[in-house]
């Protein structure tokens, strides 16, 4: 009898725990979408009460009716400008984001980096760095050379990721990727470039073994998709953006990550990115 007690006491605390977690999502994907929304409807509904205001005060002479329609007429510019700001200003975000890249692209070309990234834990385990190989056959350096901010190799050189401040937004929505395992990192990343920075329409990571392939719709990189000047940095360790989900992946499972390739359709506006999982190397407490 205790025993049966003791099972049902046990169900009971498992079924509100889930209770629990089920309510936390519906809350977090509540607030994204409620974040994410567009503006423009309020900014119309605040110019129409503008107007019926205004009309108001002719009629009327009185002096609250002309200040609320000259207050409602300037919060509904904002938010009918502030709903069209982002497709406005995309072209001129890509431009910004491509001219640092001009720059690493001269530097890989002048130090003759001819492999591809790969992405290595630290020995902290609490961030991620670049080796960039000289040669596509150079082996991986040791754990305690990516320590610092770059250092220069016999084989290669190592650098910090070029996509690590969206990784920080990541974490702003997920916390920190270590707390929890790889299948809730492909479940929730997609759902954050998604629903909670508009990043892309469409987002998916999926896994075949050793191989891990990133499908992107209509991303908000797409223009340095489409740029000759910067192709060397999509060859050799990606845009930001896919340099920064490949980060997200090594920092999560504590393993080495290499970049395999990138390809843009721009009849689909679908990016592909693909890695492979190296070699655990983990230097912190297994998660629970």
């Amino acid at each position: 009898m205790r025993i049966l007690r003791w099972k049902l006491r046990w169900k009971r605390e498992r079924a509100a725990e889930k209770s629990v977690e089920e309510e936390l999502i519906r809350l977090r994907l509540k607030l994204w979408k409620a974040r994410s929304r567009h503006s423009r409807a309020t900014g119309v509904a605040l110019l129409i009460i503008s107007a019926f205001f205004l009309s108001l005060a002719y009629v009327t002479r009185y002096i609250v009716f002309e200040v609320t329609s000259i207050l409602a007429l300037f919060l509904g510019v904002i938010f009918v400008l502030s709903g069209v700001e982002p497709y406005v200003k995309l072209r001129v975000a890509n431009k910004a984001v491509a001219s640092p890249l001009y720059t690493l692209c001269d530097l890989l070309s002048h130090l003759g980096v001819d492999g591809k990234g790969i992405y290595m834990p630290t020995a902290e385990g609490d961030s991620v760095k670049i080796f960039l190989p000289k040669s596509r056959s150079g082996s991986l350096p040791k754990i305690n050379e990516a320590t610092s901010g770059m250092v220069v190799l016999e084989n290669g050189f190592i650098l910090p990721p070029v996509g690590n401040s969206l990784l920080q937004l990541y974490e702003e929505e997920l916390g920190d990727v270590r707390n929890f395992d790889f299948d809730y990192l492909k479940e929730w990343l997609p759902r954050v470039l998604v629903e909670a920075l508009n990043i892309a329409e469409k987002s998916e990571i999926t896994q075949d073994g050793e191989d891990i392939q990133v499908r992107l719709t209509a991303s908000s990189f797409s223009g340095l998709c489409q740029n000759k000047e910067v192709v060397q940095i999509c060859r050799v360790v990606g845009c930001p953006l896919i340099s920064s989900i490949a980060e997200a992946i090594s920092k999560n499972t504590g393993r080495v990550v290499y970049y395999i390739n990138c390809a843009y359709n721009p009849s689909t506006r679908v990016t592909e990115a693909t890695y492979k999982l190296g070699p655990a190397q983990r230097f912190r407490e297994e998660k629970r």
